[in-house]
């Protein structure tokens, strides 16, 4: 019974069916709390989880950095390093969403003030055509 549920579980795994791999395992455990190759195959499935977890929270953070979402981006970052504090790459990227939104709050500014003095010009009449 238990290789029997070990292989469904390293089935579920390679399917990339993370949950039901991990229940696979747990019922293993249940019946045989310190099985070294269920114990192995749970880290194996939840380092794999995780690093696809911490993927997509990246591809998304990049997507909302495209966007100008800053707020939405930091939370993904924030994602990441929930599963993995010291993320290199997340770390970087969360400095960059700061600089970027820096610069996009400055150009906004700069442009609305532009507007401001153009809207003024026109109201005065200073505008030739």
């Amino acid at each position: 019974m238990v290789t029997q549920l070990l292989q469904s579980a390293k089935l579920r795994f390679e399917d990339e069916e993370y949950q039901l791999a991990l229940g696979k395992v747990g019922e293993v455990l249940q019946l045989d709390a310190s099985n070294r190759d269920a114990l192995e195959l749970k880290n194996d499935i939840e380092k794999k989880r995780n690093s696809d977890q911490i993927s997509n929270w990246l591809r998304i953070a990049n997507q909302h950095i495209e966007s100008n979402s800053f707020n939405m981006a930091r939370q993904a970052l924030q994602n990441v390093l929930r599963l993995k504090p010291t993320d290199g790459q997340a770390l970087i990227l969360l400095s960059e969403v700061d600089r970027k939104e820096h610069d996009y709050l400055a150009i906004r500014k700069e442009k609305e003030q532009l507007f401001q003095s153009a809207e003024e010009f026109w109201r005065n009449g200073d505008v030739s055509r």
